[in-house]
């Protein structure tokens, strides 16, 4: 078959281009009040995350010291083995840390705060949505993805099964610019 099948010569075709979308905020987020309003409802757990191409880590073993297999890609100085074997600080975001959020009355301010000033007017309604209806665990959640994504923080989900009723959880890493010293 032909492309041209169909098309007459001298006919115009009218054809419609969509924009390109350019993401659903205006200006970004600033990272500061994102992970603020996290801290705030969210716990935080840590969880090593090894490269696949560098050597592989025992942390079994007993005693203080662990034991790494050498290859060729083993860290020669003691900041290649920090940034290998980084232990990165996620806030575990389940439906527990939201109902926290709404009891404390978090979530509404910081929605509010979102719709008026970083999305793009087409875009409002994520944030402008009732916090309170069945579904508002998932649209919140929602909200959180396109931040993540926007500023490329890693954000992974996992089930948890418990009393036979699995429950979805996301972890959302914290940049190590962010982390606060202690």
């Amino acid at each position: 078959m032909n492309v041209n099948d169909g098309i007459k010569e001298g006919e115009t075709i009218h054809l419609r281009i969509r924009p390109s979308r350019r993401g659903v905020f205006k200006t970004p987020i600033h990272l500061q009040t994102f992970y603020a309003f996290i801290r705030s409802i969210c716990p935080t757990t840590q969880m090593i995350i090894t490269p696949i191409s560098t050597a592989a880590v025992d942390t079994t073993t007993t005693t203080t010291t662990t034991t790494t297999t050498t290859t060729p890609t083993t860290p020669t100085t003691a900041d290649d083995t920090e940034s290998i074997h980084h232990k990165p600080t996620f806030f575990t975001l389940d439906i527990i840390a939201f109902k926290r959020g709404i009891f404390m009355g978090a979530i509404d301010p910081f929605m509010n705060t979102l719709a008026n000033e970083y999305y793009h007017e087409r875009c409002r309604f994520y944030a402008e949505r009732i916090m309170s209806t069945p579904a508002a665990y998932a649209q919140f959640v929602q909200v959180i993805r396109h931040i993540c994504k926007g500023n490329g923080i890693a954000m992974i989900s996992s089930l948890k099964y418990e009393q036979s009723q699995s429950n979805k959880v996301y972890h959302i890493e914290l940049m190590r610019e962010y982390e606060i010293k202690e």
